[in-house]
């Protein structure tokens, strides 16, 4: 795509007529417009601020049936943002569709999750990672399923130990996009196995009944379920390496379900049943969580030792006691609450949620961090109170 000079952005920019708003947040809009030929296209206008335009540029280079195309890519000064124009696919999205019907069956599923693959293929042989593969962000449309939107598209840095912003949709996204490491083509098998969980079971992973309904073998083939946990392993060096080895994998266990679905209209299932396997301690943020709360508690049993010196004596070390023992109990509240967050994630991400053991777990981090919070606000009212008597 040929650079655009500055001085012709203002006469590109009208030439695109806003037909209607699809999307408008903190993150940007995205508006459906008719281009200079009368075509319709659809324009993003992202925050510079918030615009992987690296990632973009990249975009440009690409031309793929399976992905949508860069039109356009310029800044817009009137507001200081980012705009790109893309190819538009007209369908229902697979948020839209599966509202409409309910679990779409094994072939069909297989078959949208291998046209997934082969456009996160072409992403991922740019060294592009789309890290929002979603309902909402997949169209079917002649009966293929297409990616629409690459707006939180970033390009795998070497070397770099995390993501410099954390993004993806709940329920979709791999653990790492929350801070754990940095995304790269496993973060998207991860988000393309929950999208096949998903198109299967009808419910999102983040659902309470998600792991009943995939584990129904009326449903879903038992080994289709196989490749749905493995691909949303919680640690990326256990999932497929790469989308298209998911693919394969799903297209040779596509089969229709044991036992044919009733004719009735379709509900979401309310079945509740715990997991069979217990919490694994060897997950990485599990651990991280449990250092950064083991470090809550180096900074109460400090900040103790400082209180009982400020408060039985009666010099300048009394002041000092009390100043540190609410700067270390504010500081051990800040690691209790980033150690209890990590505890969640690594909780949520393996899905241990849905068992009475995890809903155990859960209830001891919460409670933790409620005692964490009165020790830090005790630490700090009674240094606060003691400074100057």
């Amino acid at each position: 795509m040929a650079v655009i000079p500055a001085s012709d952005v203002p006469a590109l920019d009208a030439s695109y007529k806003p037909i209607r708003t699809l999307a408008a947040g903190p993150g940007g809009t995205t508006e459906l417009v008719r281009g200079p030929k009368g075509d319709v296209l659809v324009r993003k206008i992202i925050p510079l601020e918030l615009a992987n335009v690296h990632a973009w540029m990249e975009l440009t280079r690409i031309e793929s049936p399976l992905l949508p195309q860069v039109q356009a890519l310029y800044q817009r000064d009137q507001d200081n943002a980012l705009a790109v124009v893309l190819t538009y696919v007209d369908g229902l999205t697979l948020e839209e569709l599966v509202t409409s019907t309910g679990p779409i069956e094994a072939p069909t599923a297989a078959r949208y999750l291998g046209e997934l693959c082969q456009a996160a293929d072409v992403l991922h042989a740019h060294g592009i990672v789309h890290r929002d593969l979603s309902p909402g962000n997949i169209v079917v449309a002649g009966g293929s399923a297409r990616i629409i939107d690459l707006g939180n598209a970033r390009v795998h840095e070497e070397g770099a130990r995390k993501d410099t912003t954390t993004l993806g949709t709940y329920g979709f996204a791999a653990p790492e996009q929350f801070g754990f490491a940095q995304t790269d083509a496993r973060s998207d098998v991860y988000s393309l196995g929950s999208l096949l969980g998903y198109l299967l079971t009808g419910l999102r992973p983040d659902d309470p009944g998600f792991d009943a309904a995939l584990a129904d073998a009326s449903r879903v083939p038992a080994n289709l379920r196989l490749v749905v946990e493995k691909a949303r392993s919680f640690e990326p060096s256990q999932r497929y390496q790469s989308a298209g080895e998911l693919a394969a994998a799903a297209q040779g266990f596509a089969a229709p379900p044991v036992a044919p679905q009733a004719s009735a209209a379709w509900q979401q299932p309310v079945i509740r049943q715990p997991k069979s396997d217990g919490l694994s301690w060897d997950d990485v943020g599990f651990l991280r969580g449990l250092a950064l709360i083991g470090n809550w508690f180096f900074a109460v049993i400090t900040g103790l030792a400082f209180a009982h010196v400020g408060l039985t004596q009666t010099d300048a070390i009394a002041e000092y006691g009390r100043v540190a023992y609410g700067l270390i109990g504010f500081l051990g509240l800040v690691a209790s609450l980033a150690g209890g967050y990590q505890v969640h994630l690594a909780l949520l991400h393996r899905g241990r949620y849905d068992s009475a053991t995890s809903r155990a777990w859960r209830l001891i981090v919460q409670l933790l961090l409620v005692f964490a919070a009165f020790v830090a606000a005790a630490s700090v009212i009674v240094s606060v109170a003691g400074i100057g008597t």
